[in-house]
Order: structure tokens, then C-alpha cells, then sequence
């Protein structure tokens, strides 16, 4: 016996893991069809009963619902309609459909319920996972509840009549309990009139070209980088697949090659004129206008060869190269825009090289027509005769820093400013708010008009931190130097799937302690285990349209791997390819990577269409390589740079979740851009020399940064950086961060940036981005109180790390009691100019506070140095920021004041005073509920008021009371 389900997909993200768990229980797969097709051409008769599935938008909606309310009112069969078939069938009887008390997406809850037919025999509460905006009051008589929030929010409804059931929540997610029993409950609610076995997949004929792989091994330890740059580096649209990463086991191996061999092709496609076109040397360019994937797809198949026995990796040589993000159009996207570079680009490899870093050993791959190809075999000799020539080495070279280096400093362009992407975010909260998405990865493009050397930058790059997925493409398209961590799909020779996608990061602490509190932050945090549950239920659904049904599963969820520099949360989702299907099959099912779309992806991939208003090109797409035995590995394109023509570009992006906060949102794509920009070098024609190199030692120095004066001082260990204030907020303020990060990467000691005017979330940036380093910095600007609450508590709790406080509000100790003695560094600027007391008592803003003088502008900068001695401990610094001409008096005199010694102002290069710095002596808090008065720093201002004559000198105090 089996039941037959019809299930009705409402362009939803998780209709196939309904469909896979309906094949579990039903004992044969549902028949999927989608919400706009012609209703009176289904066959009703050959189904035992309908499931509706999620989907975005309103069930009031045509578009988002469709057939759906037919099948409800019409479909005359036991219905199950799950999250929007459940609010759309509440919305049919006369239910109301409102927003929900708050969206709930990928986060879980305890549902009570009734225990009855769908909910018969399952505990209650029972704990089920929610992906929900909307949801439904007031239901008609003949409706009933069947299950509820313990806040009331409507789970679950029955109609009192009619066989039609509904569910808010998903019983397909991987992390709802009892999803399995739910279904096969609906599927007992159903009168079974079939008998027999399920229809089972054909499998798809496979005919083995005439081809053979020959291959050699050679027993020799060498660097990668020397391997590359002696065999490959000169030769046409070369590629690098680095494998230097000890976290994934097959990332041992390096494969790289070019498009030389005499079987050799570089392939490039145009969705915009739908032509593949093939580049062989030595004859003329073909084109054809067909599908890429299809094109893909034939060419592997009329190649395909058994994989090689003897060779410890699954590729057997066949394409290498990139999928840019617009091919989305052959899989379910809309081509909405034209990137500059081809949509797809890949070498057919007929020779490679192929490097295991576990044993040393260096296996070289060439194709024929038959065995012992005599031009294979003289290939092998030359190349084998290089490769001996090649030094031994124990360890991969770890390259010099390559660093920007020009006669004019490089500027960085992004596609949205500040304001333009924080308006996107807000944009992709309301919709949702309002049930279009439930999570939306948006991102933005960077763009630097610089010349690279792109080996060399990519030698450094992969030195930062070893990856699974490093690779560099020399194509005549463009350089492409990726370091990305993210497993698209792999495809084993068992025909085993795997992705592996990550959401959810976390900087490496300064100190073991405080490394493993950051990994638990990161493996409790709701918000990131809710970003990464989106996609993992995402990915089971894409490979489940390919896979076995019941084959799919999560054998690692919410798993912390550790990098270098970061902690990130991963998944790992596989399963088992159906008969009938291939690589190629597989990477269109799910492409583009969900974990840069957002679910659901279809309608997620439109808002974000219409919110970057531009292509990503190759980043977000996939990159790797898809052989000829029919395997596969492909990473997600992240942390990558295109150069081309003079012009290197890159995106940066994040998932915008219910729970984001748009200033961190933005700061996160500001940090990720710094840390691509490190890894730059401008080509001069030569090799790459060090470009100016300050060292931790040095007591000062002044980099001059298009016109902005950096200034450097050590103060106890800590390095900063000041810039000097201008009298207007900077407007591009995110592109100085990257190049101070540029500035500041060869730091070892902690640091500490100040960009000054407008930088309160840059330096937060720049500090997690330096958090290698044990440098926490955070903003205690009130407008910034939730970031800075948060980031604050966390140090506090940590223990560990140095606390560095920026723009210290006057209103700050009130705001935040908890962080009284706690801060090692503080960085001040009194927003009023108390020298000059000819200024009115309200002159305009500075860095939207306002900027005064005269008697009120004392008691203001008063209270900032009272309330910077709130803050710090014994033994704490204080940096005073200055604009120029100004606090020099006033900042002298800190000396005089009990709380502070050493007071020492620091000057620029063209005699500009930048910043003053002193040391807390005592632990005499002003108490939090006191106020400013007694008033410890009185002598000091009245001495400020006395002595302007030694305004424009350069005094240096030294003094201990």
C-alpha cells in the first residue's frame, strides 16, 4: 500500500524536504507541482490527498497563492496546508491573516496542542521550528485550534467538516521534533485506495568516451607557489586550486594546470545571448547557442571516463574554472542584470598537476585517445624534469606581505554608500516583517582602480589563512584570487553529496579562555543558529530535488570549525544522487548557493535584484572543478577579487535576518572589505618590494593618507592611531577604514584605531578585525547604546581582553555602570572648544553634538574628563583627541589633575597637534549618581581660562603628583 500526495510548491525554499519526508512516510514520492499551473489540467484522481506548502508573501495574493485556494474549496481531498496553506486556508473560512507579534524565521518554540489526529501520540509541548511573519486571529466557527504558542500566537487549525488541516509551523525542518510522525498522521487521516510498489527512478544510461587518464607520480616535496610559477603561471587561462587547509581532510591536495594541451578548451557563456563560446588553440572559436548547463552537462557525459584506481582524489581531469552569480537564469532566477565579466568561464583541463601536501608526492594527469600517447608521455618527462629541478621543501613558503604600494593612494568605491545600504537593510527588515523573506543576503560591491601583481598577491592572501577553497584563475576574462572557506557541493565517486554551508562568525581570542567563551558565544547565539538553520533547511531542500528520497541528512549541525582568524558555524548537509541524475544536475538544482541568496531563494533572489541594483559577476557564484568521472567540487565564491583591465573588485555582503541590526550589518561588509584590501599589491613592472613598514617599536611616525594626516604613538603596549578631527563628519569615512586596516595589518601588538570624525562603528570594525591581536574596542556614543551594551557585556564577561572605550559620552558611566574601572584605553574628544571663549555659547554641530564655547563649553569638556576617569582602571590610558589649534592648553594641563600623569601632546609631521596622551593614576571614581560635582579637574579649567598664551607651543608634561 502507498499514498499518493499531491504536493501544491508555492515557490517556497522547503517544498522538497516536505517532499522528502511525504516519500518516507507515503512509500513513493509526491507528485510536485507549482502554484501556477492550469488547475483544470490536473488529473484529481490519481492523488489520495494535497499538501500546500510554506511560501512568501500574503495566501490574499494571487500571485503567492494560486491554485492553492482552489484545491482547498475545490480540491475535495484531505488537505494539509503548512505555514502559508495554513494561513491561506484559515483566510478562505474567514480568518484573519495579521502580523505576527514578531517574525519568528528559523528559531524554535514549544507548541502545546490537542493531541489529536495530527498531533496523535506526540508529546506536548512539543518543540517545532518556526519561519512565520503573518499569522491568524479570530478564527470562524468553523474552524478549531488544535495547537498554540505558550504566548497564544495559532499553530495549528482543523476544519470541523471538511478533512483540511493546518500547520504554522514547518514539520520539515531538521530541527522540528516529530516531523516524520506528523505526516505519516495525516497520511492516516487519508483513505489509502492504492496497492502495489512505487514507480522507481530510470537510471540514466552512461556511455564511456574513448578517452583514458594517464597518469605519474613523483615522489617530491615542493611548494606549490614554485610549482605554479615554473610550469603554469606564463601559459593561456592557467588555474591554482590551492589545497592548504588542515580542516577539511581533501583540501590536501593542489590541483593546477592551463588551457595548453592539444585536448585542451577555455569555455565562456553569455546569458544575456544565451552562446556558449569555445576557445581551442590553433583554430577557429565555436559558437553555440544552447543552454550552459545543458552544454555542460552533454560535453561531460561524451568525455566520461571510469575514475582512475590508482589516484588517492577524485579528479580525473575535465572543467576548472568559475559560475558567476547571474547564471542564476537557468535555474530558476531571472536575468535582470549583465555582469562585465562572462557568466561562467572554465578550462577543459586535458593535463594537469596535482600536488598531496600529506605525503610529498606530485601526481601529473594528461588525456588521450589511447594509452602511452607518445606527446602525454614526452609532456610528463619535461614536466617531471622541471619538477625535480624544484627544491625540496618541508613546509609551503610563506611569502612576504605584498602591500599597496603607488604614487597615488588607491581610493575604494562601493556601488551603495553608508546611508544607500543602511536604507537596504531597513528595506529587506520590512519585507520581513511583511512575509516576502525570511532571510535576504545582501551585499555590496567594491571597487579600487589599482594594478596587482596577481600571483603574488594571491601567495599572500593564501598565506593569511589556509583555506578549503584558495584558488587563483588566470583567465583572458579576468585574475581571480579566492580564498574562499565554503563547500558549494561536492559529488564523491560513490555519488554522495555534500554541502557545507556557513553562517555565524566569531573573531579568535587573545587568550585560550577567552577563544573558547568567543566559540561558545558563537555556538549558543540564537540569531547565528537561526541564520544557519535558513540555509541548512535550504540546502536539504535543493539537494532533495536530485537525491534519493530519505537519502538527505545533517550529519553535523551548528558545528564551530576554528580558522586562523575566526571561529565560523557550520553545517554539513548530504546525500545520495538518484540514479538518473548527474554533477551537473546537481549544481543547477541548487545553484546559486543558498547561503548567498536567503530563503526563500526565488523570491529573495527578486528583492535582491531590485536592492543592488547591479550584477555580483563572479562573486556569490561557484568556482571550482566538475570531472569527467563524474565527481565534483565547487566552493562558493566568498572572499574573492576580480582584476581586470586596471580595476580589482570584490563584494561584501551578509544575511539580513529579522534580528539584524543595520550598523552591524554595514560594519560587517566594512571589515570584510579591509580584509580583502590587505592582500593587494600594485604591479609595478618588477617584483613586489615592501612598501612602508612602521614597526611596534618605533615611537612614532606620520603616514600621509590623501591629505589625512595618520599619526602613531605607543602608549603601555598599545598601539593607535589617530587621525586628526576635521570640522565636518567624513562623509566617505568607510573608505578610510580600509586603509587604515591596510596601514595597521603588520601590527602584532594590540591595537587600537580612531578614525576620528564619524567612526565610532569603524572602530568597533577595525578592533574585531584586529581581534587576533586581543583589541576590543567599543562605541559608547548613546546612539550607539545597543551595540555598544552588547559588545561591552560580552568583554566584561571574557575577562581576558583589553577594553578600549571610544568617544567617551559624557552621559557614558550613567549609561553603562558596569563598565566603571573596567576600560584599559580610552579615547576622548570633549565635544566643545574651551579656548575660545569668544565663541558663542551654541556654535553649530561636530560630529552631530554640539560645539560650543565660553563657560558652557568648559563644563562640557569637564564632565568628558570626569567621566573618562569614570571609566578607566588604575594604570589606564587616556588619548584626548584634537582638532587642530585647538586643546592644546587645556590638554597640557591634564597633568595637574589628580587622576592623570604623564600627559604628553603628540604633533604631526607639518606641526599640527594630534592627540595628547596621559595615564590614570587612582581609582577615585566620581560616583555614577553624584554627578560631575565635586568637581575634581576645577583647577585644571580654571587654569585653562588663565592660560591661552601657550596656545601654538608644543609642551611635553611630565609629571607625578
Amino acid at each position: 500500500m502507498f499514498t499518493k500526495t499531491l504536493l501544491i510548491d508555492n515557490y517556497d525554499s522547503f517544498t522538497y524536504n516536505l517532499y522528502s519526508f511525504l516519500s518516507d512516510v507515503n512509500g513513493c514520492p509526491p507528485t510536485v507541482v507549482r502554484n501556477d499551473v492550469d488547475w483544470c489540467a490536473l488529473e484529481l484522481t490519481e492523488f489520495d490527498n494535497i499538501v500546500i506548502s510554506p511560501g512568501p508573501g500574503h495566501p490574499a495574493s494571487e500571485r503567492d497563492f494560486g491554485i492553492s485556494s482552489r484545491a482547498i474549496l475545490q480540491g475535495g481531498l484531505p488537505t494539509l496546508g503548512v505555514c502559508l496553506g495554513h494561513q491561506g486556508l484559515c483566510q478562505l473560512f474567514g480568518a484573519h491573516v495579521v502580523l505576527a507579534p514578531e517574525p519568528r524565521h528559523g528559531r524554535n518554540s514549544e507548541v502545546f496542542h490537542n493531541g489529536r489526529e495530527l498531533f496523535a501520540g506526540l508529546p506536548s509541548p512539543l518543540s517545532v521550528v518556526r519561519y512565520h511573519s503573518l499569522a491568524v486571529e479570530d478564527l470562524p466557527d468553523e474552524l478549531e485550534a488544535t495547537a498554540w504558542t505558550s504566548d497564544g500566537v495559532l499553530m495549528g487549525v482543523k476544519h470541523r467538516l471538511r478533512p483540511l488541516w493546518g500547520l504554522q509551523f514547518h514539520p520539515e525542518s531538521v530541527c522540528t521534533d516529530h516531523g516524520h510522525e506528523l505526516l505519516a498522521n495525516f497520511r492516516d487521516l487519508t483513505p489509502t485506495r492504492r496497492k502495489g510498489s512505487a514507480p522507481r527512478p530510470r537510471r540514466r544510461p552512461r556511455t564511456l568516451s574513448p578517452y583514458v587518464v594517464e597518469t605519474q607520480r613523483i615522489e617530491r616535496r615542493v611548494d606549490s607557489q614554485t610549482v605554479y610559477e615554473r610550469l603554469f603561471a606564463h601559459g593561456p587561462n592557467s588555474f591554482w586550486l590551492d589545497g592548504s587547509s588542515t580542516v577539511e581532510s581533501e583540501a590536501r591536495f593542489t590541483i593546477m594546470g592551463d588551457a595548453s594541451g592539444p585536448r585542451a578548451e577555455y569555455v565562456t557563456y553569455s546569458v544575456a545571448d544565451g552562446t556558449v563560446l569555445v576557445h581551442r588553440s590553433g583554430v577557429p572559436d565555436e559558437k553555440r547557442r544552447v543552454p550552459f548547463f545543458d552544454y555542460l552537462d552533454e560535453q561531460l557525459r561524451v568525455r566520461a571516463v571510469p575514475r582512475s584506481q590508482d589516484l588517492p582524489f577524485p579528479f580525473d581531469l575535465g572543467y576548472v574554472g568559475y559560475l558567476g552569480y547571474e547564471l542564476k537564469a537557468e535555474a530558476d532566477g531571472n536575468a535582470q542584470h549583465s555582469a562585465d565579466t562572462p557568466d561562467a568561464a572554465l578550462v577543459f583541463a586535458d593535463r594537469a598537476v596535482v600536488i598531496d601536501h600529506a605525503d610529498g608526492s606530485c601526481y601529473l594527469l594528461a588525456l588521450s585517445e589511447q594509452a602511452h600517447d607518445p606527446d602525454n608521455r614526452d609532456w610528463m618527462r619535461r614536466t617531471a624534469r622541471v619538477i625535480y629541478r624544484m627544491p625540496v621543501t618541508t613546509d609551503e613558503a610563506h611569502p612576504a606581505r605584498p602591500l599597496i604600494r603607488s604614487a597615488a593612494d588607491p581610493r575604494m568605491t562601493l556601488r551603495h554608500n553608508r546611508e544607500t545600504y543602511l536604507s537596504k537593510i531597513r528595506t529587506c527588515l520590512e519585507n520581513i516583517r511583511v512575509g516576502e523573506t525570511y532571510e535576504v543576503c545582501l551585499t555590496n560591491h567594491a571597487q579600487i582602480d589599482v594594478e596587482i601583481d596577481p600571483v603574488q598577491t594571491f601567495a599572500y592572501l593564501r598565506s593569511l589563512t589556509p583555506v578549503p577553497y584558495a584558488a587563483l584563475l588566470r583567465f583572458d576574462a579576468a585574475d581571480i584570487l579566492s580564498a574562499s572557506p565554503e563547500r558549494f557541493l561536492r559529488v564523491g565517486t560513490d555519488r554522495v553529496v555534500e554541502s557545507k554551508p556557513i553562517k555565524g562568525t566569531r573573531p579568535r581570542g587573545a587568550t585560550a579562555a577567552a577563544d573558547d567563551a568567543l566559540r561558545q558565544d558563537l555556538l549558543t547565539s540564537e540569531k547565528d543558529r537561526a541564520e544557519n538553520l535558513m540555509i541548512v533547511d535550504l540546502v536539504r531542500n535543493d539537494l532533495s530535488r536530485v537525491c534519493t528520497p530519505g537519502s538527505v541528512h545533517v550529519p553535523r549541525l551548528f558545528d564551530v570549525e576554528t580558522y586562523a582568524p575566526v571561529h565560523q558555524l557550520v553545517s554539513t548537509v548530504r546525500g545520495t544522487l538518484r540514479s538518473d541524475a548527474t554533477a551537473v544536475g546537481c549544481v543547477r538544482a541548487c545553484f546559486p548557493g543558498g547561503s548567498m541568496t536567503g530563503a526563500p531563494k526565488i523570491r529573495t533572489m527578486e528583492i535582491i535584484d531590485r536592492l543592488e541594483e547591479g550584477p555580483r559577476g563572479v562573486y556569490s557564484g561557484a568556482l571550482g572543478w566538475l570531472s569527467i568521472n563524474g565527481t565534483a567540487d565547487l566552493s562558493i565564491v566568498i572572499r574573492t577579487m576580480v582584476s581586470r583591465h586596471g580595476t580589482v573588485s570584490f563584494g561584501i555582503g551578509g544575511a539580513i535576518v529579522a534580528l539584524s541590526d543595520p550598523d552591524e550589518e554595514f560594519t560587517e561588509t566594512l571589515v570584510k572589505a579591509a580584509a580583502m584590501r590587505r592582500a593587494l599589491t600594485i604591479s609595478t613592472g618588477r617584483s613586489p618590494a615592501r612598501a612602508h613598514s612602521v614597526s611596534p617599536q618605533t615611537e612614532s611616525a606620520t603616514i600621509d593618507r590623501a591629505g589625512r594626516r595618520l599619526s602613531r604613538a605607543e602608549l603601555g603596549g598599545v598601539e593607535v592611531w589617530v587621525c586628526p578631527g576635521v570640522p565636518e563628519p567624513m562623509a566617505n569615512a568607510e573608505l578610510v577604514l580600509a586603509e587604515a586596516l591596510a596601514d595597521i595589518s603588520h601590527v602584532t601588538t594590540p591595537v587600537v584605531v580612531d578614525l576620528c570624525t564619524g567612526s565610532g562603528a569603524i572602530a568597533l570594525a577595525i578592533a574585531h578585525a584586529r581581534a587576533d591581536a586581543g583589541v576590543h574596542a567599543v562605541d559608547v556614543d548613546p546612539t550607539a547604546l545597543t551595540v555598544a551594551r552588547r559588545n561591552i557585556e560580552r568583554q566584561i564577561r571574557l575577562g581576558e581582553s583589553p577594553i578600549v572605550l571610544h568617544e567617551t559620552a559624557v552621559t557614558a558611566p550613567n549609561l553603562l555602570p558596569g563598565l566603571n574601572g573596567t576600560a584599559d584605553l580610552v579615547l576622548a574628544r570633549p565635544p566643545c572648544i574651551p579656548e575660545d571663549e569668544d565663541l558663542p555659547t551654541q556654535c553649530g554641530e561636530y560630529h552631530r553634538r554640539p560645539v560650543v564655547g565660553g563657560a558652557e563649553g568648559l563644563k562640557l569638556a569637564r564632565q568628558t574628563i570626569v567621566a573618562a576617569a569614570r571609566l578607566l582602571h588604575a594604570g589606564g590610558s587616556l588619548v584626548v583627541e584634537h582638532r587642530p589649534g585647538r586643546f592644546t592648553t587645556a590638554l597640557a594641563l591634564l597633568a595637574e589633575n589628580k587622576f592623570f600623569a604623564n600627559a604628553t601632546t603628540h604633533f604631526d609631521n607639518a606641526g599640527e597637534p594630534t592627540h595628547t596622551t596621559c595615564a590614570r593614576t587612582s581609582v577615585q571614581y566620581v560616583p555614577a549618581d553624584v554627578g560631575p560635582e565635586p568637581d575634581p579637574c576645577a583647577p585644571l579649567w580654571a587654569g585653562i581660562a588663565r592660560n591661552g598664551e601657550s596656545r601654538g607651543h608644543r609642551p611635553t608634561i611630565d609629571r607625578r603628583k
